[in-house]
């Protein structure tokens, strides 16, 4: 749904069911260039939307956001983030009944934002995948004119034994289509985005019901499990080897020079990462409005 303002004791979910379901399917978004970014509910998740949304804003890409969780989260953890996003041309999608693992479906649900029938989005539309924790500076990175499919960092990951086959592995963050192309990627799959149950049953068709069986993976537990934490790489990959496999021949683009990256598990000591941060024009003009958000959250939660 798209939001475009809150208020106390507003029910988002049932908001977001009327909207879905009437409004934007009578609506033909103008061309425009999106990014489709999902979350859990967990705050540790949540606190990264309004820079996520903010950075891609600041390149000239509007947002697609998928939140998946439960009521009682969604109102305790919810509301406060989102009030502070409202007014970035964003548009929210909530899902909250599923009987997968809330990861898997936040990871998933940001692949069928393109072909969904309720954004409506059009055809030469962009649509960008991206992770909520990924941070921008330069659009041409992941998105130039004169294609139709462009990968960045195309050459990351190694290859994964699927389907007795040795797939090549694209990163999610980012892969780039027109939205033309990816109804033509992952075709029939216009109901998926917004309907859990829908898209429970279309990984089934992919993996099986055995490869979502696992006791880990059913107690949440996704880090590192194989192959379960790439459940979503692997979809996207093996949808588009048979796209290519069909004949298809999109105007297609590769970013492949590896950029140093700000990583979690080699994070730069504070000044290493001023340094890093303050050579980038644009993150300076994103640090300063997400500032002023988080200087309102803590002053809404105190």
């Amino acid at each position: 749904m798209h939001f475009s303002g809150g208020k106390k004791g507003f029910d988002y979910f049932a908001f977001s069911r009327q909207v879905i379901s009437s409004e934007y399917p009578a609506l033909l978004r103008e061309k425009k260039i999106f990014v489709s970014l999902s979350s859990t509910l967990d705050l540790q998740y949540l606190s990264l939307i309004p820079l996520s949304v903010l950075a891609w804003r600041q390149l000239g890409v509007e947002s697609l956001l998928c939140l998946v969780g439960k009521d009682e989260n969604f109102l305790k953890n919810v509301k406060t983030v989102l009030e502070h996003v409202l007014t970035k041309n964003v548009t929210i999608t909530l899902i909250k009944d599923f009987t997968l693992p809330s990861t898997t479906i936040a990871q998933m649900c940001r692949v069928f934002a393109a072909t969904s029938e309720s954004l409506n989005l059009h055809d030469d539309s962009i649509v960008i995948t991206s992770d909520i924790d990924y941070i921008p500076f330069h659009l041409e990175n992941h998105w130039r004119e004169g294609f139709e499919l462009f990968f960045y960092n195309s050459n990351c990951c190694q290859s994964v034994e699927f389907k007795e086959i040795s797939l090549k592995m694209y990163p999610i963050s980012t892969i780039a289509m027109k939205r033309s192309i990816w109804g033509k990627v992952l075709p029939y799959s216009e109901k998926v985005y917004n309907d859990p149950s829908k898209m429970e049953k279309y990984l089934y068709s992919i993996f099986g019901e055995e490869a979502f069986m696992n006791e880990d993976y059913r107690k949440g537990i996704l880090a590192q499990l194989q192959p379960q934490w790439l459940f979503d790489q692997i979809l996207i990959s093996y949808k588009i080897k048979e796209f290519l496999e069909r004949g298809e021949s999109p105007r297609s683009g590769h970013e492949v020079v590896v950029k140093k990256r700000i990583d979690r598990a080699f994070w730069p000591s504070p000044d290493e990462l001023h340094k890093m941060l303050i050579s980038h024009k644009i993150f300076l003009k994103i640090g300063t409005e997400f500032g002023l958000c988080l200087k309102e959250y803590s002053a809404g939660n105190t």
